[in-house]
């Protein structure tokens, strides 16, 4: 019989209704803080310990704060999945170490290496 694991995930909770980008999210509750720290639906962070979960929340509330309301607060949630749902497993394998990475570096911002200029139009003038 395969040994169950537990992770866990941080809930967010506003009392208003969210901005338009959220509102479906909130609707079905399914707003979560992603390994990156930013607003997630099923994409959610999956982390190994208590102690991390924490450990992002502080880090992350007066970011999201800042960007979505006082009114805005973060619940951790537990979870379990068999140690044989490899996909699951490795999530959490995954997502922990970004979130570490993150708090390591103190990177609480911007996604690094990443560039959106590739998905800007280009404009020619004549």
């Amino acid at each position: 019989m395969s040994e169950t694991v537990t992770f866990y995930c941080l809930r967010i909770y506003r009392s208003d209704h969210a901005q338009i980008k959220l509102f479906v999210q909130e609707e079905h509750n399914e707003l979560f803080l992603s390994p990156h720290g930013s607003t997630a639906g099923l994409n959610k962070a999956h982390l190994d310990c208590k102690t991390l979960a924490e450990e992002l929340k502080d880090k992350y509330i007066p970011r999201l704060k800042d960007r979505y309301g006082e009114d805005l607060r973060v619940e951790i949630e537990k979870h379990e999945c068999s140690e044989s749902d490899k996909i699951t497993y490795d999530r959490i394998r995954t997502d922990s170490e970004m979130a570490r990475k993150r708090l390591e570096k103190e990177d609480y911002y911007e996604s690094e290496g990443v560039s959106f200029a590739c998905l800007a139009p280009r404009i020619q003038f004549t």
